[in-house]
């Protein structure tokens, strides 16, 4: 009997040793709102934007207004579909992480942010008009498998980037949707277009 509490007082300290740590320094809400019929979005004081709901992100001028204030990185959290025209325009987040529910990026969505990297998941079918135009700081672009269309001004004066590969499954790329890329170095057009 004596064995067994001792035994099972070392498994319940090594299952204390186990569980993760409260984060020091954690960061805490300093703003939140409403960016559509079922989404919020709430600003932490480390310069993270987390939005959550279901649907569609609308544009709501306090929405607009903190992307371009001191916003770092914006995280789009699983439930969002869709993302509505000039939602993150001028953003000042150089990182944006989108969900695998996300199936549509609005025209001008990022037009004139500052994101650096882009990582589209394959849910995306859809992407307006000059979604990621005039993107100084875009280096890096990963489209998504399903997108059939590269869209008008996707990515025009997008100087940064200097590779892009355009999946096999893009049928067409429109007007525009390449111009004024001045240092792109290498791009690989998918058998599809």
């Amino acid at each position: 009997m004596y064995v067994k509490h001792i035994i099972l007082t070392a498994l319940f300290f090594l299952c204390l040793a186990l569980l993760p740590a409260p984060p020091v320094g954690a960061a805490e809400v300093v703003e939140t709102g409403t960016c559509g019929e079922t989404a919020q979005w709430f600003m932490y004081n480390d310069g993270t934007m987390v939005i959550r709901g279901t649907g569609e992100i609308g544009t709501s001028e306090r929405l607009v207004r903190a992307s371009k204030e001191d916003v770092k990185k914006i995280v789009v959290e699983g439930g969002i579909t869709s993302i509505a025209a000039g939602t993150f325009y001028e953003c000042s987040a150089g990182e944006v992480i989108l969900p695998y529910s996300l199936t549509n990026i609005g025209s001008g969505a990022f037009r004139c942010s500052k994101i650096t990297e882009l990582s589209m998941p394959d849910s995306v079918v859809s992407v307006g008009g000059g979604a990621f135009a005039s993107c100084d700081y875009l280096e890096k672009v990963r489209l998504s498998q399903n997108l059939k269309i590269l869209s008008v001004g996707i990515f025009e004066y997008s100087d940064a980037i200097q590779e892009l590969i355009i999946p096999d499954g893009v049928e067409k790329i429109c007007k525009d949707a390449l111009s004024k890329m001045r240092f792109l170095k290498k791009l690989v057009i998918g058998r599809g277009v």
